[in-house]
């Protein structure tokens, strides 16, 4: 559950604790000036009462800088976004929160190259650092954050190769960045379960080895036209590929442990070697690709699977398809398959 409050004019202390004890998140937060010292007084008391999914956040302030000295008001705070900002001043505030946990920050016009020096990095869980327009925040204080397990990196490069040293790391999303900045650091991870690469450019993933890994996500990559064999990745269940117009072919011969397979818009990919031998998997999408829809559709896949969408965009050929796989036993949709399991429990 999640419910996020939008520039309250006052705040509910009662409906937001009662929120978050049924095991909720909530996020509270300001586009501007809209807040009293009283409304910070009660988010300070309801950051130090609950745990990091009680999240605090200024955005926006369009036409305005955000004035960081208003973070002294909230020294409890375990969860703060300051993002999808211009301007920011008074940044060495972030200094005085000596509780933070979860932080997310995103200033595009920040010139300050050692911002991650302002925050206290050793009990951080959650990392967001966002694009700026100079893209030169310094990264090689990440080396302090010892405890994170969840970090993503827009735009930023500089020593971004110190990402190497968080070994605790789970869940990593790398976005814009630039096609020269070698990826390789990221083999050193060696708790890492989840990888999104979106945006940026680079040919090829080939390079990344990552034993632990369970999700994959690549987004939008431009240029990117070699995936490798995916068997490599041993644990890899979920695959979600989206926008890639180089890609040609993914070979999922051996890769036995994908339940989920997504491939949205790579119009020039015409092949899915081995996907028809993949032995666990649970559901499968194909949507926008050169793939030949005929030969594909009737093909003999593991009996595991269950959910199966494919989509030209053409509304007459795709209702064709639909037909052709619900007569084969497939459902389209994950919630029409677990009515059907319900169904046949009663």
């Amino acid at each position: 559950m999640y419910q996020r409050i939008d520039n309250p004019k006052s705040i509910s202390e009662s409906e937001i604790q009662e929120f978050l004890a049924q095991g909720g998140r909530v996020v509270v937060q300001y586009s501007s000036y809209g807040f009293s010292e009283a409304d910070l007084e009660k988010l300070n008391n309801l950051a130090f009462e609950h745990d990091a999914n009680f999240e605090i956040r200024f955005y926006g302030f369009y036409g305005e800088e955000f004035d960081g000295a208003v973070l002294k008001k909230i020294p409890l705070v375990k969860s703060l976004s300051i993002d999808c900002m211009h301007n920011a001043t008074n940044l060495e505030y972030l200094k005085t929160l000596k509780y933070l946990s979860e932080f997310n920050i995103g200033v595009f016009e920040s010139k300050q190259k050692d911002l991650l020096s302002l925050v206290n990095l050793e009990q951080l869980r959650v990392l967001s650092i966002g694009e700026t327009r100079t893209n030169s925040i310094d990264l090689s204080c990440l080396s302090q954050c010892l405890n994170l397990v969840d970090l993503a990196v827009i735009g930023q490069s500089k020593n971004i190769d110190v990402i190497s040293n968080l070994v605790g790391l789970k869940s990593l999303t790398l976005s814009r960045i630039k096609k020269g900045v070698q990826l390789d650091f990221v083999n050193d991870l060696p708790n890492l379960q989840h990888l999104s690469i979106m945006l940026g450019g680079r040919e090829s993933i080939e390079s990344l080895n990552l034993p632990m890994l369970k999700e994959l996500r690549l987004v939008r990559v431009r240029g990117l036209s070699e995936l490798g064999k995916l068997s490599r990745f041993q644990q890899l269940n979920k695959l979600h590929v989206e926008d890639q117009i180089k890609l040609i072919s993914i070979d999922f011969s051996n890769a036995s442990t994908l339940q989920e397979i997504k491939i949205i818009n790579c119009k020039s990919l015409i092949e899915l070697k081995g996907v028809e031998n993949v032995s666990s998997l649970y559901q499968l999408r194909v949507y926008q690709t050169a793939v030949e829809h005929e030969k594909f559709t009737n093909m003999d896949f593991s009996k595991s699977l269950k959910i199966f969408g494919f989509y030209t965009s053409k509304t007459r050929v795709d209702n064709e398809i639909k037909e052709l796989l619900s007569a084969r036993g497939y459902f389209e949709m994950e919630q029409d398959y677990i009515e059907s399991l319900e169904n046949d429990s009663e």
